[in-house]
């Protein structure tokens, strides 16, 4: 199915772009309805920012095609910006008396996966699922007790990482926001 042949409604599952402005951030983006994959039809897939070369911004409700977009990947400055934020991020879970308990002493091979799935995440390279298959993150987040104090510490770790990246600031709540929907998805405990 093409983006053309869509609907307009962001709110009915499909599958497709859609793009939509966020006036806090003065940013237009968009985002994959990939219900086959087991996401709500309302969670951001794929940010992404205007390819045009005056960057002109995509009309509200107009679907695009990814070729008119540059990935949030491609956005923040791709695999140096991902290995910074992560390298910027695990430093501050240590630290956290939440988070700490549930991550292992030797903290390095949670940050190599968790820079492989981010790339992916973020629309770059599939280097999560190339090493390690569907990423699966719910059932892999399932042995540890993820409640929604935890799920907001780990958020807040995140925004004070991004901001000690060379990260554009105008992409700090998008990046948030895209990181939101799956860090209160994988709560699994009551706090």
């Amino acid at each position: 199915m093409t983006p053309s042949s869509q609907t307009e409604s962001v709110s009915a599952p499909r599958q497709g772009l859609f793009c939509y402005y966020r006036p806090e951030s003065s940013l237009w983006y968009n985002g994959l309805n990939w219900n086959l994959a087991g996401w709500d039809p309302g969670i951001m897939n794929q940010a992404a920012v205007p390819r045009h070369p005056k960057n002109i911004p995509c009309k509200r409700g107009e679907l695009k095609t990814m070729s008119d977009y540059i990935s949030l990947y491609e956005a923040i400055g791709g695999a140096p910006a991902v290995r910074s934020l992560v390298e910027k991020f695990y430093p501050k879970v240590q630290a956290d008396p939440l988070l700490s308990p549930i991550f292992p002493e030797d903290i390095t091979p949670v940050m190599e996966k968790q820079y492989l799935f981010l790339t992916q995440f973020f629309g770059g390279p599939p280097l999560y699922s190339e090493q390690f298959g569907h990423p699966m993150m719910r059932a892999r987040h399932l042995p540890f007790p993820v409640t929604p104090k935890r799920a907001e510490a780990w958020l807040s770790c995140m925004a004070r990482a991004l901001a000690d990246t060379d990260i554009p600031e105008e992409l700090h709540q998008v990046v948030l926001e895209r990181l939101s929907g799956p860090a209160h998805h994988f709560i699994n405990s009551e706090d």
